[in-house]
């Protein structure tokens, strides 16, 4: 070891945020300083002669750390630096900021230092910070959101007065036991839920989110949104899940009378082989109904366009029914017109099709709306 190098080691000695190991040609270590040993666990005794990837290297980035420093000294690809978590001697993680020099690069013994700065406590920190992020932003969903917090590893459970108030009960009314959140539950909503939460938990999702419904203190049904986000110990354990529940029985009530409107609507077409069409002429897109598919013979995931409609009329109609809607874009009137389909399997079927569009204040058409009926049995 020259003049130089010692100079270089006792600097690096001094610098105890600085954890420095120097590793050979065959990547053993030759030198370990004490900031290496409080990083890393091993005494300077354990790691010399030890080989890199068998102390602080991850399982997962040996084969990569290997290739690099073979790299590095094959040729010339130097190793950047890099915010990197590698490996305690007890098998936790390890953050560090990384970087690289080699000595006697020219020679047949050339020597890799690496210098790593210890960021553990300030990740720890951050992780700190978000979760208290997480959690403040969970609780500030809405004044009118009940907040609930469960910690994992106990399965002890807070559920705030709000969260029982909603289901109709005073906060010493209902205690603060897991079994209560799963008993209040719609028995056809659990395994959904339960799945939701375990999909989360697993890292399947980011933030759980269900739809469900519970059981208030008169008998009655509320529906409400469940949204919680889960914190994860060092070794990726959730322990703590908190999360708020939003009342959206009046928002599911009107969705669910209009699902039942939506198909009343279906089943009238259905029975009056009537089907509708809307073409929005600014935004250049169409919408067919349930019905429209079914007399066309179309598979109803098939896009529809103008083209579709106009191939699935007879040859000899396609002129006038074209013809048709022009005009009445020109003269901005109503038409109605009988036509004939030719479906796939040669078979005709006679239609009546009305429509009308709407216009805007300087005559530009926007909006065709129309009606097909199948009127072959008629």
């Amino acid at each position: 070891m020259n003049i130089d190098e010692n100079k270089f080691l006792e600097l690096i000695e001094q610098l105890p945020n600085m954890a420095v190991q120097g590793y050979d040609r065959e990547r053993k270590v030759i030198y370990w300083n004490s900031a290496s040993e409080v990083v890393y666990g091993y005494t300077k005794e354990e790691a010399l002669g030890k080989k890199l990837e068998d102390l602080i290297i991850p399982d997962f980035m040996r084969n990569a750390v290997i290739e690099g420093v073979e790299n590095w000294y094959e040729k010339g690809e130097a190793i950047p630096s890099s915010e990197l978590q590698l490996q305690h001697k007890d098998g936790s993680g390890v953050y560090v900021y990384s970087s690289h020099i080699i000595l006697y690069e020219d020679t047949d013994k050339p020597e890799m230092f690496c210098l790593d700065v210890d960021l553990s406590q300030q990740k720890n920190q951050e992780k700190e910070l978000v979760s208290l992020n997480e959690r403040m932003e969970l609780a500030l969903l809405g004044n009118s959101d009940a907040l609930w917090d469960w910690n994992i590893l106990t399965n002890d459970i807070y559920y705030s007065p709000r969260w029982k108030e909603m289901l109709g009960y005073s906060d010493d009314e209902l205690p603060n036991e897991f079994t209560v959140w799963q008993g209040k539950m719609h028995q056809d909503d659990v395994e959904n839920t339960l799945q939701d939460v375990q999909k989360h938990l697993s890292g399947e999702s980011d933030f759980m989110d269900s739809t469900l419904r519970l059981r208030c203190k008169d008998e009655s049904w509320i529906w409400v949104r469940c949204r919680a986000k889960a914190i994860f110990d060092e070794d990726g354990q959730a322990v703590r899940m908190i999360g708020t529940n939003t009342d959206i029985t009046k928002d599911k009530e009107f969705e669910l009378k209009y699902q039942e409107q939506t198909q009343m609507l279906k089943d009238s077409q259905r029975i009056t082989k009537i089907g509708s069409w809307k073409l929005d002429l600014v935004e250049n897109s169409l919408s067919w109904s349930d019905e429209i598919y079914r007399m066309f013979e179309i598979d109803s995931q098939t896009l529809p366009s103008y083209e579709l409609f106009l191939d699935s009329i007879h040859p000899q109609d396609r002129v006038s029914v074209n013809e048709a809607y022009s005009k009445s874009l020109e003269d901005k009137k109503p038409y109605e017109i009988m036509h004939r389909l030719l479906l796939k399997n040669a078979k005709v079927r006679y239609v009546r099709e009305q429509c009308e569009t709407e216009f805007d204040a300087e005559g530009n058409p926007l909006v065709s709306v129309g009606t097909v009926q199948d009127i072959t049995e008629q």
